[in-house]
């Protein structure tokens, strides 16, 4: 299935209405009165379903001690009512189910190790000081700015040159 995007309403009316033949202005009007009786609903309290798809309803959270970041002061956040939508099995296993194939159709089937962000270096049997002193070679007293190297080995290099108390910064090496 190609990937194509519904950015709005109008991208979908064009494409119902493409589908069925139906006019722009009366998908439209179906589409206004649908959206605003789950909103009618919504307001009341009440819980919208479409059976296969989702359901909507609303919640009410409880009231809470929260900080301005900016002030660091404390603050009490009132209680409110917040939307909650909750998709169907069936869609999950779809959406999955898709998702997957496609997945499966774009990656190769040999993986390579350091493609994954999880991996430790002990998995790749690497020994992590030779890794330090090797980017430490290479990069010599210039620092990083930005990590041009596989992201685990970077943070493996941060980490043991910390334990060894070499500096990352420029300044740092200068003093």
């Amino acid at each position: 299935m190609p990937k194509s995007t519904i950015t709005g309403k109008s991208q979908l009316i064009q494409r119902i209405s493409k589908k069925t033949k139906f006019p722009q202005t009366q998908i439209t009007q179906i589409i206004d009165e649908l959206l605003l009786e789950t909103k009618k609903a919504l307001v009341k309290g009440e819980e919208v379903r479409l059976q296969g798809y989702f359901s909507l309803k609303t919640a009410i959270t409880k009231p809470r001690m929260a900080m301005n970041l900016q002030t660091k002061k404390k603050m009490k956040v009132p209680a409110k009512r917040v939307p909650k939508c909750k998709f169907s099995i069936s869609l999950k296993e779809e959406i999955n189910k898709e998702s997957l194939e496609l997945k499966s159709k774009k990656t190769p089937k040999t993986t390579n190790i350091m493609a994954t962000r999880t991996i430790k270096l002990k998995q790749l049997n690497l020994n992590p000081l030779s890794v330090a002193k090797y980017f430490y070679e290479k990069l010599g007293a210039r620092g990083i700015e930005q990590p041009f190297i596989h992201p685990v080995l970077y943070l493996a290099y941060r980490e043991i040159l910390k334990k060894e108390n070499i500096s990352l910064f420029k300044e740092e090496f200068e003093a």
